[in-house]
């Protein structure tokens, strides 16, 4: 997948500038020494690094996980993936997106036959093309098969059920993503009301969800430049699939803000943002199904 060949060059970026200057490199420079460079993009590099746990953002400097580090040492070339970089994304994209790949690779127990691409459901759609991508798969006409290199997968994730350790990885997965998303929701926020023309409005959007985690809400923002105070109480979702949580406390905030709160959902791989304003009203007219699946209990 391209992204990861960008994201290969983004590791190398910043491993030359840590051996050069002894230093970690600040987000801004990475970002434009992204942006000058030969593989300029549409895709946000340093998100998809922090995405896929290669990075993290630091006191706004960009520093090596282990995984990063590893990918680094298994390069041959600054943009072309070499087997262990191949082996190593493999992991890493599947684990982040582990719930679709449980139901995706559950439609290919039966080894070696192929399955039909239009009875895929719409959600799994752009991860059979990924898997496409990553050569985990091919299509032969309107076939999808599985490549015998990668049936144990199969086996690895198809199975009933998860265990401990599974769960937490896939709940560290939605913090990264939840993180990935909130940080895309304030920069178009910025971004907004900058392009509206009042950048030092801009300046005072707060992410308080680390500092309030209680006020049922993200990102407290302005709905025009001509606001005096905030007015605009933003919760932020990722929403790669097709389905979000809001909690018992996110939904009696929005009840009681009404106009004033705002549904961001986050494509963390597009980096689309679907707006709904004041969900305790409109929310309920837009969704297929509306299930409760936590009841809390006081004895």
């Amino acid at each position: 997948m391209k992204i990861f060949k960008e994201i290969n060059w983004g590791l190398h970026e910043i491993t030359r500038y840590k051996s050069k200057y002894g230093l970690n490199i600040r987000e801004p420079y990475l970002d434009k020494i992204l942006n000058d460079s030969l593989i300029y993009s549409n895709n946000n590099i340093i998100l998809n690094m922090v995405k896929y746990n290669f990075i993290t953002i630091e006191n706004g400097e960009g520093i090596l996980t282990y995984r990063g580090k590893e990918m680094v040492n298994y390069a041959n070339d600054r943009y072309e993936l070499s087997d262990k970089q191949r082996s190593l994304v493999i992991r890493e994209y599947i684990e982040v997106n582990i719930q679709l790949a449980k139901e995706w690779f559950a439609k290919f127990s039966n080894k070696g036959k192929g399955i039909e691409r239009g009875t895929i459901e719409l959600p799994l759609q752009q991860f059979t093309e990924d898997m496409i991508q990553l050569e985990i798969a091919r299509q032969d006409d309107n076939l999808i098969y599985i490549n015998k290199d990668y049936y144990q997968l199969i086996d690895l994730y198809a199975k009933k059920g998860m265990t401990e350790e599974e769960l937490f990885r896939v709940l560290e997965n939605n913090k990264i993503l939840g993180h990935l998303a909130e940080k895309i929701a304030i920069e178009y926020e910025k971004n907004r009301l900058t392009k509206a023309g009042n950048s030092e409005l801009a300046k005072s959007v707060q992410l308080i969800s680390k500092s309030e985690v209680n006020a049922g809400y993200d990102i407290k923002s302005f709905k025009t430049i001509s606001s005096c105070m905030y007015d605009a109480f933003i919760e932020v979702k990722y929403f790669n699939n097709n389905h979000f949580y809001l909690s018992q406390n996110e939904f009696n905030i929005a009840k009681e803000l009404k106009e004033d709160y705002f549904l961001y959902l986050v494509n963390t791989d597009s980096m689309d943002i679907q707006i709904i304003n004041n969900p305790c009203r409109n929310l309920k007219e837009m969704s297929k199904s509306i299930e409760v699946v936590c009841t809390k209990y006081t004895l």
